[in-house]
């Protein structure tokens, strides 16, 4: 699904009973798309869709650095490859209404891939082969074997730790 990260950071944001869903709304800008046709995984991806996300929170009367607080978290548990992508900082706007509410608007760009899976039925045809849109599935080795003599310790299997 095409612009998740923003809908999803929407979503997390509303959890935190810190608006209402009234004063909550969201958008998307500048988007541009790069195409990429690469494999990954047993899938392939097609392109990458970079958009900047913009999140307008009206009549905000909790703590603005808590609300940057819950922003930041997000970024850092869902959105980790920004550093990879070299992605700008989110940006803020705050107008303060009176003493104790502000209209908040945070925009935050945000790259997401479009992937498909081989499907002989898929709507999208490459090259001659046709795809679904899907998540591409990447299968990561759990052990390796290094060479095929077990006396010497280069020639060991590897088994990669089990991480939860």
């Amino acid at each position: 699904m095409l612009l998740y990260k923003m809908s999803d950071l929407a979503a997390y944001l509303h959890s935190k009973n810190v608006f209402s869903a009234e004063q909550l709304d969201y958008w998307m800008e500048n988007g541009q798309v790069s195409y990429a046709a690469k494999r990954v995984g047993k899938g392939l991806l097609l392109c990458r869709f970079q958009y900047d996300a913009v999140i307008s929170i009206e009549r905000f009367s909790k703590d603005a650095a808590l609300f940057l607080a819950f922003v930041c978290c997000w970024l850092q548990d869902f959105d980790a490859d920004r550093e990879d992508d070299d992605l700008p900082m989110p940006s803020i706007d705050v107008t303060p209404l009176d003493d104790s509410t502000a209209d908040i608007e945070v925009k935050i760009t945000f790259i997401e891939e479009i992937t498909a899976l081989q499907d002989q039925d898929g709507p999208l045809v490459l090259n001659g082969v046709n795809y679904k849109l899907d998540d591409a599935q990447i299968n990561v080795a759990d052990s390796v074997g290094v060479g095929d003599n077990e006396n010497l310790a280069t020639d060991l299997v590897y088994v990669r730790p089990h991480q939860d």
